[in-house]
């Protein structure tokens, strides 16, 4: 060896930076190469630093990749779609993840002999990890057998969740758990599964749960209330969570309305604090009610639009006109809880003369990096330019739009490499 020739040795925050920028696939193959390489790889915090390369790569590339979901309305023969939208210099690229899903859940999920046609939901997706609802009707049609699942279809790992037990669970009107919330806590590293159902043991007639993947259990939550009136969670089309909190549209009701509730339609944002297990009420934008012909014309999503908190408002002022898209984005927060103080409204469209039907097949889906909008119009999927005014189908038909982005979040115990 030359005396100019030196050793190169990476430091370890050089090797840790270049691993995370490697595939999930490729770093579970290097698991086996020693017990060192294993623990960094399993560890939480390099966990977490691949899951954040991963996400600037996929935002240095044009945008963050959305999970799409088409829910099947078919009674017999599931029918549902998954799709994986993302970016491929500078192109849409379109995955079906249909067969994906399959293989995963087939391995660990078995239907009960009494039981048929099973139905797969999406309801949420959060660092790296989707949850799944498992609907099977009974072979009598008289009952439904609804299960609970994680799944990271990085990793081809896929769990079930048990739901809790729960004595006041109303059974004798077919009430159930639905989730309402899927999140992921990064203090405590912790995914968080909230639930929704109706109780006979309590005036309210309401319960929300929360599940803990860390501790592997249920804890039932104080309830939503305002003013003497309870929160209605609905099920989100899109992510809504940013800095440990968890924002729905919730509608408030009651056996005697507060005249405060009445004039806004009984619509609220309703922010849940990850830390405290808190929920608190706020307003929504000050959109004027004066112009509108009722609350069924108006529509409210929340979610994020380039990484902001964001109202979506889609207006028609009457069934069989057109309809416009309003984006409020929220410039103040409480600093002890996250609750939205202020919005702006940065957008508001030209009217769109497709909009009929009912409110459920059209709305802002979700924004994207550069500002574009999937736009949600009559079922289909648009994608909308603002700046421009081009609007473009992709061809598919969805329900429900969610970030993800891969990751090596553990759903399951990994046996360590020798």
């Amino acid at each position: 060896m030359d005396s100019g020739e030196t050793n190169c040795i990476l430091t370890d925050d050089l090797f840790e930076n270049i691993l995370s920028r490697l595939p999930v696939r490729d770093l579970l193959r290097m698991r086996c190469v020693s017990k060192s390489w294993c623990a960094l790889i399993d560890g939480s915090r390099f966990i977490s630093m691949h899951h954040h390369a991963q996400c600037a790569m996929c935002k240095e590339n044009g945008d963050v990749p959305l999970l799409l979901m088409k829910r099947s309305t078919a009674v017999v023969n599931d029918s549902s779609q998954w799709y994986l939208l993302s970016k491929q210099q500078g192109d849409d690229n379109v995955l079906n993840l249909n067969s994906d899903l399959e293989r995963d859940k087939n391995s660990v999920f078995t239907m009960d002999p009494s039981y048929r046609e099973e139905k797969v939901i999406c309801r949420g997706s959060a660092n790296g990890v989707i949850c799944l609802e498992l609907w099977c009707t009974s072979q009598d049609w008289m009952s439904v057998n609804i299960s609970c699942c994680l799944w990271n279809p990085a990793t081809r790992e896929f769990r079930m969740i048990a739901y809790p037990d729960a004595p006041d669970l109303d059974l004798q009107y077919g009430c159930t758990f639905v989730v309402v919330g899927f999140m992921f806590h990064s203090v405590s590293n912790d995914l968080k599964i909230m639930t929704r159902t109706s109780i006979v043991s309590s005036d309210i007639g309401l319960a929300y749960d929360i599940y803990s993947l860390n501790t592997n259990s249920w804890k039932r939550l104080e309830p939503p209330l305002l003013l003497g009136c309870l929160g209605m969670i609905q099920n989100p089309i899109m992510g809504s969570c940013i800095n440990g909190v968890y924002y729905w549209i919730s509608n408030a009701f009651g056996s005697h309305m507060h005249p405060k509730l009445a004039q806004r339609h009984g619509s609220w944002v309703l922010s849940f604090n990850m830390s405290t297990e808190l929920f608190k009420f706020s307003d929504l934008p000050g959109v004027d009610w004066d112009f509108l012909s009722g609350p069924s014309d108006t529509k409210y999503d929340i979610g994020l639009y380039k990484e902001c908190l964001a109202v979506f408002v889609t207006r028609r002022s009457h069934p069989e006109l057109a309809g416009n898209f309003y984006i409020w984005v929220a410039t103040e927060f409480d600093d002890d809880f996250g609750v939205p103080l202020a919005w702006q409204c940065l957008f508001s469209s030209r009217p769109f003369p497709k909009l009929y039907g009912v409110l459920s097949t059209y709305g802002v889906m979700a924004g994207r990096m550069d500002g574009d909008l999937l736009l949600l119009i009559n079922g289909d999927l648009y994608l909308y330019n603002p700046a421009t005014d081009n609007i473009s189908s992709f061809g598919i038909r969805v329900n429900f739009c969610h970030i993800y982005v891969v990751s090596l979040f553990p759903l399951l115990r990994r046996v360590i490499q020798n």
